[in-house]
């Protein structure tokens, strides 16, 4: 007779944007974690980043600004829209949608994600909001928070959104016609918070707290990586993170992943003295997450 395998629970990683969580999840399918068939160019399975979206919204909350979900989790008052929202995930975990994410070989030999028989997961940042809802539908889900020194994503985010700013600024002459038609459907920029540091930093400060409280919530099922800790040392890093995770990972695939690490990658801001003096005035709101303006 012929053992059926068991069921997996997925690993869900969370951390605030620019954190390190792309890097994470890439390492994490070369040793073997399914982790989406269609994502976007950040490694974002698309099912479940729509769905952190919609939800987001639904509640009043976007990516910068992601409070407002949290009342989607809290307290009496919010009971009913929060088992609406629970249906909602329920129905379209079963539903044929999720072949965005498995793909059609897998979809058609699965169906179902509560299912999977193989290890699977999925990063967004917007997890570390949303993450109440999915470990009501998963509860074995392990959770894997990914930090970094707040300085570093905080000029990531300003530059991401400053770049995109520039990019519109630079195509609008020739789009003019098009926004007179459509003037409300595109997204000229999607942050106004983080065209500075400090709101950067800001936001930073916000996915931090939260992932905190998720992972102290969680117990065991969770774990904290510092990317730092990642980038200089990777390889007893990832031998915790392969145990945590419960995968069966040779060594030379181990040693390959390995080698694509970069280690240039931690503290970058200590090359720039406008970031320094930053990190020097944030330096009492540094120490609250373990760090420090000299790391």
């Amino acid at each position: 007779m012929t053992q059926s395998k068991p069921i997996s629970a997925p690993i869900i990683i969370i951390g605030a944007h620019r954190s390190g969580t792309t890097m994470v999840v890439q390492i994490l399918e070369e040793l073997g974690l399914f982790v989406g068939k269609k994502m976007d160019v950040n490694h974002e399975a698309l099912f479940f980043m729509r769905f952190n979206e919609w939800l987001m919204g639904r509640s009043g909350a976007t990516w910068d600004h992601p409070e407002p979900v949290r009342e989607l989790f809290t307290g009496d008052h919010s009971a009913d829209a929060r088992a609406l929202a629970q249906d909602c995930a329920n129905a379209i975990i079963h539903s044929p949608y999720t072949v965005s994410y498995l793909g059609c070989r897998r979809f058609l030999r699965q169906r179902r994600l509560d299912r999977l028989t193989f290890p699977w997961g999925w990063k967004d940042p917007r997890n570390t909001f949303t993450l109440p809802l999915w470990q009501e539908r998963f509860p074995e889900a392990k959770v894997i928070h990914v930090i970094r020194h707040g300085v570093d994503v905080a000029q990531s985010l300003r530059n991401r959104h400053l770049t995109a700013v520039a990019s519109e600024r630079r195509r609008r002459p020739s789009q003019r016609f098009r926004y007179l038609i459509t003037p409300y459907r595109d997204r000229y920029f999607d942050t106004v918070i983080c065209g500075s540091l400090e709101g950067s930093f800001e936001v930073w400060e916000r996915y931090v707290a939260e992932a905190r409280r998720q992972v102290e919530r969680t117990g065991s099922r969770a774990i904290e990586l510092r990317f730092e800790d990642l980038v200089t040392g990777p390889r007893d890093v990832l031998s915790n993170l392969v145990e945590f995770c419960e995968m069966d990972v040779p060594s030379d695939v181990l040693n390959t992943a390995i080698s694509h690490i970069r280690s240039d990658r931690a503290y970058a801001y200590r090359d720039d003295p406008r970031l320094q003096a930053f990190a020097n005035g944030v330096a009492d709101r540094l120490a609250i997450y373990q760090y420090d303006s000299s790391d």
